[in-house]
């Protein structure tokens, strides 16, 4: 189930940058919506100071490349 929002304000400027970069194959929606996901996912902080990232994602990537590495360097 979906919810519409039925308003949403960005100034002008903002609006138009956007749409600059976006292109024709893509929409706010999308965008709005992967926005959510991030957020709802610690990628994104409330207050929206600063940019965090999800440090458990980047730290089993690094743990499963220092695995790889360690494979490579033994063979």
């Amino acid at each position: 189930m979906s919810t519409t929002l039925a308003t949403f304000k960005i100034d002008a400027e903002k609006w138009s940058a956007f749409k600059e970069k976006a292109g024709q194959k893509s929409n706010a929606s999308a965008v709005l919506k992967l926005l959510v996901d991030r957020y709802l996912a610690g990628e994104i902080e409330a207050d929206g100071g600063g940019q965090s990232i999800a440090v458990g994602e980047l730290s089993d990537r690094l743990l499963e490349i220092e695995s790889r590495l360690g494979k490579l360097s033994a063979g």
